[in-house]
């Protein structure tokens, strides 16, 4: 039977002593293990049988039996499948037989309850220490991690009940992510909307707040990723490009930060509505490239936008920290004039773009300078060469490409090299003899100051 002997009892040692020291048996048989054969022996009569979790399929069987050549004893025989054999042997008598069975109840009971060699054990948890209708989703939403004292949630089990059921259930991922974002699970709140937006489609505001996720744990490569799949269903919508912009800062991507910066600008049909920190993010964005003049025109481009803001420390702040740092050419912004005006009338500007001539509405409002394509053409502007965006306006979207006007003058103030956007439609969009707005690319170079009946541009003023 093959190292089957275990220890010989005397018959003098007291029977509580065999029931211990065969327990100590069993112990060592099941952490080493020698035997594979799982069946009783010949004319064995099986007392108990219970599985142990040595593998899939084993089971300990309580045999006692007759020694086949004397009837003067009994033999405990303990075989576990595969990891136990073990026979211990005592007196046929009364007493001894009475202990035998104890030992193999108690042997029994100690390691489970019924079995056959058959049995399979039932498995073990899975990591996720979640109910087995649950799994599914979990494992499907990549949430395995989360620890079993949190999934424990009322809010949670139910998402995850109505998940398992319906996995395309919006209303559920809607409730589940900012539990698990509450409880600082970002990493695979995030995963799991993506996954869900994957799977099910029609989930980009999902994926907005994923990308808000990734920013937050600085997984920007995700961030960007992500945001990429939004501008390219979504590419009129700022907020794509602006967390887009965001990450980009983030990996010192400037140059396509300030893009998508200056684009979210050109975008918003209201730039005064626009939160301060695109425009302080642009200021850095181009500073970080050296553009120290843009910069400041940007911050100054948020203040004039509204006129209570004309006074605003923090923007004066950044404004004369730019302006300390910049190394402006002169062409960059020169001169200074005044200009009559009618009150409460639109502001009509003759304006020369590149030497050429046209009728320009002097807009405050408008973040950049925009033109006709037929005076874009006259003035010898290379827009095709840009790129084109879609635009937000009062009408409706409308398309426009990118482009750069090498000198903007209006009588004795001009600047160069100065943004504009050009109309990709043939039809004029600011009105009839109108052939642009002048917008903010030029007007945040300069000092502007609008009273009744006359307003004033000038360069601003240095310190010191």
């Amino acid at each position: 039977m093959g190292d089957v002997a275990g220890v010989h009892h005397r018959q003098q040692q007291a029977p509580m002593d065999q029931v211990h020291h065969g327990r100590e048996k069993i112990t060592d048989r099941l952490e080493t293990g020698n035997s594979t054969d799982t069946r009783p022996p010949p004319g064995s009569a099986v007392v108990a049988a219970a599985p142990t979790a040595a593998s899939p399929r084993v089971c300990l069987l309580a045999c006692i039996r007759a020694k086949s050549s004397k009837r003067d004893g009994v033999s405990l025989n303990f075989r576990s499948c595969p990891t136990l054999n073990g026979t211990l042997e005592m007196p046929l008598d009364r007493s001894a037989l009475r202990q035998a069975v104890r030992f193999a109840l108690i042997a029994t009971a100690l390691i489970a309850t019924g079995c056959d060699s058959s049995t399979p054990v039932a498995p073990t948890a899975q990591s996720t220490n979640a109910p087995d209708p649950l799994r599914a989703p979990l494992e499907r939403l990549g949430m395995q991690g989360i620890a079993r004292g949190d999934l424990a949630k009322a809010e949670i089990q139910r998402a995850l009940q109505q998940l398992a059921t319906t996995p395309c259930n919006s209303q559920a991922m809607g409730a589940l992510a900012p539990q698990l974002k509450a409880m600082g699970y970002r990493k695979e709140a995030a995963q799991a909307l993506i996954t869900f937006a994957d799977e099910c489609g029609n989930a980009d505001g999902f994926l907005l707040s994923a990308v808000g996720d990734l920013l937050m744990i600085r997984d920007y490569p995700q961030a960007i990723a992500i945001s990429n799949r939004l501008i390219a269903d979504h590419p009129t919508d700022t907020r794509m490009r602006y967390t887009r912009a965001q990450a980009y800062s983030q990996t010192r991507q400037y140059e396509q930060a300030l893009a998508d910066y200056l684009e979210v600008i050109a975008l918003s049909p209201n730039p005064r509505r626009l939160a301060s920190g695109v425009f302080t993010e642009t200021a850095q964005a181009q500073a970080k490239l050296g553009r120290h003049c843009e910069a400041a025109s940007t911050v100054r481009m948020w203040m004039s936008l509204d006129p209570s803001r004309t006074q605003n420390p923090q923007g004066k702040r950044l404004v004369a920290e730019y302006e300390r740092q910049r190394d402006c050419p002169a062409s960059y912004a020169s001169g200074k004039d005044t200009f009559p005006r009618k009150p409460d009338q639109v502001i009509l500007a003759s304006v020369e773009v590149n030497g050429k001539k046209g009728t320009f509405i002097v807009d405050t409002g408008a973040s950049v300078v925009a033109i006709t394509r037929a005076f874009a053409e006259r003035a010898g502007i290379d827009y095709l060469g840009g790129r084109k965006i879609a635009v937000q306006t009062a009408n409706g979207h409308t398309d426009v490409h990118t482009g750069m006007a090498k000198r903007i003058q209006i009588r004795q103030v001009a600047a160069n090299q100065v943004p504009v956007v050009v109309q990709a439609g043939a039809e004029s969009a600011f009105g009839p003899g109108v052939d642009g707005l002048l917008g903010q690319s030029f007007l945040s170079r300069f000092d502007t100051h609008f009273g009744p009946r006359q307003w004033s541009i000038a360069v601003p003023a240095t310190d010191g």
